[in-house]
């Protein structure tokens, strides 16, 4: 494949993904004013908090040897479920 064969190639690869962000980019801002998307926002938000609150709670349960061995202490649970990475 000559230089300017890739040059060519690599030019229409970089059209087709501008293209296609592009059209992301209008679907992302159709659904975004789309007139359920608040709901769709809010029923996702309730889903994720519920599930943060069963995670928290499974481990609230465990012994404290079962919570050393995954290596976390009592006091990072919450950290631990919401994705603090911060330890002491």
């Amino acid at each position: 494949m000559s230089f300017m064969t890739e040059i060519t190639a690599t030019v229409r690869t970089h059209i087709i993904e501008a293209e296609f962000n592009s059209r992301l980019e209008v679907e992302a801002e159709r659904k975004r004013f789309s007139p359920f998307a608040w709901l769709q926002r809010t029923l996702a938000a309730y889903a994720r908090w519920r599930r943060l609150r069963s995670d928290e709670h499974f481990l609230l349960s465990q012994p404290d040897y079962i919570l050393k061995d995954m290596g976390i202490s009592r006091a990072e649970i919450e950290g631990a479920v919401r994705g603090s990475t911060r330890r002491g």
